[in-house]
Order: structure tokens, then sequence, then C-alpha cells
């Protein structure tokens, strides 16, 4: 996570068009991706900005994987639902 942005002015950008922001929590942001290379391609990204997912806290990473299950399942009611793939971090 933390990918591509090197300030909190990248999260600030985001935040400002709206219309790519589509379902959020407390502490993570799923929006469509610019670029995307499949139907639905969306991106969840922690709302603090870190270098790697795993300096935020329990409760920010879990808040992260709710959501990434919250779109994922929002994805899958879709009529032309196809396959669903995430990656994660190693």
């Amino acid at each position: 996570m933390g990918y591509g942005y090197s300030s909190d002015a990248g999260m600030s950008f985001l935040l400002s068009r709206p219309s790519r922001k589509w379902i959020e929590n407390e502490h993570a942001i799923a929006f469509a991706d610019a670029f995307p290379v499949t139907d639905g391609h969306t991106l969840v990204i922690p709302r603090r900005h870190v270098s790697s997912i795993y300096e935020l806290s329990a409760e920010e990473q879990s808040a992260v994987w709710d959501l990434v299950a919250e779109v994922r399942h929002v994805l899958l009611d879709r009529p032309q639902a196809g396959r669903i793939q995430h990656r994660r971090e190693r």
C-alpha cells in the first residue's frame, strides 16, 4: 500500500475527485483505478500515508481488509461480475 503517494497531497487530490471515490470507512478508501485493466478495477488504500501496510495499526489494517471484502461483495453483485483479484504486499 502506500505506492504512488510521496505525501498527503496525493490523498488530498484523490479526495477532491469524488467521482472516483466510491466506498470508504474510517481508515480506508476505495476508488476506481484511473487506468483499469479489468472492469471494476478498484484500489483500496489506507487514509494514513505509510510506506508499508505493516506500519498501520491492527485496527487500520483490519479496516483496509474489511473494505477490500466490501468492495469484493459489491463487485460480485454486479451483473457483469468476473474474476476478482487482489494483491497483497510481500
